[in-house]
């Protein structure tokens, strides 16, 4: 099985094709030398510097004046003509500061000194700002965002290292190419999903090249931070090493990762140690990145060892019968592909569980700690899968592979209550937290999709209580916010009603299209990557219409 999010992303691309597949798909267009001008940037206006003003947050002082010019000097030679239009200092400042106010919690490799860094070269301002220009609301932003990331893409393709010593490329590049790959895969553009496709095996191999070279640094002694020089290194060394761990949680590479997870790299606390370190009993408490990079190791540890085993029985079953082989019971019957087979967790099964129940069914105390979408993603595939979720809910499949997965979930739903209204519940957290925010992350519209096809599958196979005589007790499970209330209702809740807050009752013959269109209203009016969720909201429009979501709908106009 796929990451949780890779599977959602391919189904995601872009809601309509403005260009014929035989033109985009070209070679000379996805292998260009950009050989025409670039976009331009809109011309500056006073209301919008003005804006830029309201967006700086205080995590960079002053980026160097060096780099900014490097960056329009780059910018007027791929113009291909005399242009006095550049991007003013201050609102690249601005979109700096809404990378590290919003973007970084995500992907903390970068730290704030090196944007303001004397030396700080202009493809990494320029990667920075690209990412960060996605949250923006100055008037301008959608173009200066779309020019930059253009910008981004050529600064790439012409970087020698990148194709011609890809062994040996500076972390500054590397850097920029993980930008330019996450702008990519989380635009709403079906061509930049092809390119990336093409594309995203080198930052990979540079990421092992950078490895070999940290575990060499990693054995000798690093010393006291005693001067400026040691350290601007440990900091150098640090982001090098986040680096590595955020391009492993960057959904492009998991599929590999699955393939061949090693579990090499662990982050703990501001640190980020190698397996040897954390064997040897350096336990800092971790941070929510370190939590985060760990439970997504387990989960894929656990996925890795689910598909063996059944990659092994199917084998033995297989050449049993080829061989005339009396088979026992295990061989006679194909594992279940849908659901995990009883009695093939471990006990990192249950530590994933288990760590997932504390940082959010028992952290309801500190709700700023246990906003993050994964947490609640994890905890769902780890009783469905996402294929799963997919075909129920006519995801790209056929009726024969739909009407096979909704008798697995009716099974589900109907046997397993506890599990059941616990899998409702995170479900139900990442509905109010992508909700409430018009400034999701990178990968929130990802985690809807599993939520919104948890609670369609939920509210399609719930038992109908039309015949109860009892007025049913209505239980508004997305406004709890009592642990011991929460426990009560995944106990023994299964008669109750769930209400969600602009949805209503979860029955009801219209359910599913107001659950749809509450869906839709969040991801139009998000401001941070604007087009991603635009492409969710077009098939989720067609999911309420009941329509096989496609990648032509035109339903939120989005661009190629």
């Amino acid at each position: 099985m796929a990451h949780p999010h890779e599977d959602v992303a391919h189904h995601a691309a872009s809601t309509h094709q403005t260009l014929e597949a035989s033109a985009y798909l070209s070679p000379e267009i996805i292998c260009s030398a950009y050989t025409q001008p670039c976009h331009p940037f809109p011309e500056p206006e006073a209301n919008g510097l003005q804006m830029a003003g309201a967006e700086v947050f205080g995590h960079i002082h002053e980026i160097p004046r060096h780099a900014v010019d490097g960056l329009n000097n780059f910018y007027k030679t791929q113009r291909q003509e005399s242009t006095e239009t550049v991007i003013p200092r201050d609102i690249l400042h601005a979109f700096v500061e809404l990378y590290f106010e919003y973007f970084d919690t995500q992907f903390p490799f970068l730290h704030p000194s090196r944007l303001e860094d004397l030396d700080l070269p202009w493809i990494l301002l320029l990667a920075v700002a690209a990412v960060g220009s996605h949250y923006s609301e100055i008037q301008g932003a959608e173009d200066y965002n779309t020019a930059l990331c253009d910008l981004l893409a050529r600064a790439v393709e012409l970087t020698p290292q990148v194709h011609d010593n890809i062994l040996n490329v500076e972390v500054t590049t590397m850097q920029s190419v993980f930008l330019l790959h996450v702008l990519w895969l989380f635009s709403g553009s079906h061509k930049d999903k092809i390119v990336l496709q093409h594309r995203r095996s080198s930052l990979a191999t540079m990421c092992w090249d950078l490895i070999g070279k940290a575990d060499k640094r990693r054995h000798s002694d690093q010393g006291e931070l005693d001067n400026e020089t040691t350290w601007q290194a440990y900091v150098a060394e640090e982001s090098e090493l986040r680096l590595v761990t955020c391009q492993s949680r960057n959904a492009s590479e998991w599929n590999s990762r699955q393939r061949n997870s090693t579990g090499i790299v662990i982050v703990t606390g501001s640190e980020v140690h190698y397996m040897a370190d954390h064997t040897s009993g350096r336990h800092p408490k971790p941070d929510t990145f370190a939590t985060k990079v760990m439970l997504l190791e387990l989960y894929i540890d656990g996925r890795n060892y689910y598909r063996q085993s059944r990659t092994s029985q199917l084998l033995q079953s297989s050449f049993a019968s080829y061989l005339n082989y009396s088979a026992n019971s295990d061989t006679q019957h194909a594992p279940n592909p849908w659901l995990p087979r009883p009695g093939s967790s471990r006990s990192e099964s249950a530590l994933l569980d288990t760590t997932i129940d504390q940082l959010t069914l028992k952290n309801m105390s500190k709700p700023g700690d246990c906003t993050d979408t994964i947490f609640h993603v994890i905890a769902i595939l780890r009783l469905i899968p996402l294929e799963t979720l997919h075909s129920t809910t006519v995801w790209e499949t056929n009726k024969e592979h739909m009407f096979k997965s909704k008798m697995h979930l009716n099974d589900f739903f109907k046997n397993s209550g506890v599990k059941e209204r616990k899998g409702l519940w995170h479900a139900t957290c990442i509905f109010k937290t992508t909700r409430s925010s018009r400034r999701l992350a990178c990968y929130d519209a990802l985690s809807l999709t599993v939520a919104m096809g948890y609670i369609y599958c939920y509210s399609e196979t719930r038992t109908s209580l039309s015949g109860v005589s009892t007025r049913p007790q209505i239980t508004r499970l997305d406004q709890l916010q009592d642990t011991e209330a929460i426990e009560r209702w995944i106990e023994s809740g299964g008669d109750n009603v769930v209400p969600l807050t602009g949805v209503g009752k979860l029955d009801g013959s219209d359910r599913c299209v107001r659950f749809h269109r509450d869906l839709e209203g969040t991801l139009v009016s998000q401001i941070a990557w604007r087009g991603f969720c635009r492409a969710f909201a077009s098939s989720f429009a067609q999911l309420r219409r009941g329509e096989t979501p496609t990648k032509s709908s035109r339903e939120y106009n989005n661009e190629e």
